[in-house]
This record gives C-alpha cells, sequence and structure tokens, in this order.
C-alpha cells in the first residue's frame, strides 16, 4: 500500500499527523510526508507500520526526531530526512543499539541539515548502507 500526502496544507496536515492517523495502516509500505511543514517527528507517528519500507520526511521544518521514532519500522530500507533543520541524528531513533531496527535500512538522506551531532556507531551497525547523503550539511 502506498500512501502520498506531499504538499498539504500544514493545518489540516497536522490534525492527522498529532492523532495518529497512520496507525491504522499496517500493510503501507511507502509513505511520502515531504513539504508538509512538519516540525517534529513524535515517538508514536509510526507506532504500527511495520511493514513500512519507504519513508520520505524531506523538505519540512524538522528540528527534532525523539528517540524511538523509527522503532517500529522493521522493514524500512529507504529514509529521507534531507532538507529539514535537523540538529542530531542517533542511534537512539531507532530504539538504541539494544532495539535497532534499521538493519535492512540501505538508503539515508541527510544532506541539507543543520547536524551538529551525528551518532557514527549507526553506521557500523547499517551493514546493508548502500547509500549515504551528508552533501551540505551544516550548523
Amino acid at each position: 500500500m502506498v500512501l502520498h500526502l506531499s504538499e498539504h496544507f500544514y493545518k489540516e496536515f497536522m490534525s492527522f499527523y498529532k492523532q495518529l492517523f497512520f496507525s491504522d495502516l499496517p500493510l503501507l509500505t511507502f509513505l511520502d510526508l515531504s513539504h508538509n511543514l512538519m516540525p517534529d517527528v513524535l515517538e508514536k507517528t509510526f507506532l504500527k507500520l511495520s511493514n513500512l519500507q519507504t519513508l520520505y520526511l524531506h523538505h519540512n521544518r524538522i528540528e527534532k526526531i525523539v528517540n524511538k521514532a523509527f522503532e517500529s519500522l522493521l522493514q524500512l530500507r529507504n529514509l529521507d530526512v534531507s532538507r529539514n533543520k535537523l540538529k542530531t541524528f542517533t542511534l537512539e531513533m531507532f530504539g538504541g543499539a539494544s532495539k535497532f531496527t534499521g538493519n535492512k535500512l540501505r538508503k539515508l538522506n541527510l544532506s541539507n541539515n543543520r547536524l551538529m551531532v551525528l551518532d557514527t556507531s549507526l553506521f557500523s551497525i547499517l551493514k546493508n548502507l548502500v547509500y549515504l547523503n551528508l552533501a551540505f550539511v551544516s550548523n
């Protein structure tokens, strides 16, 4: 199942986002939330999306992704959080080293963010990562 919610109006989108709109879509494999002015990613936003393979969060205003936000994304292969205002990107976003679920992650785009903290231990665990974009990462 594929869901494109790119370029929705901020107020309408946020009402869905804050109400855990995605919790009733366990078969979802592709989710595009780009261009929505999202300020953050909450812990329970993707809670029941264990089949999600591709997640596009680029071109938002994300400053913070809370710990465990991606923990339940067991099949995640492609994550794009480019063109946001992220200051940190850590293993804790995936639940930490003991619960890490990103072993299938193949593509990670962090470009055009304001990263000041980049957890390098994340990359030693990402054994299947074949594409990493860190272009124009500045503080």
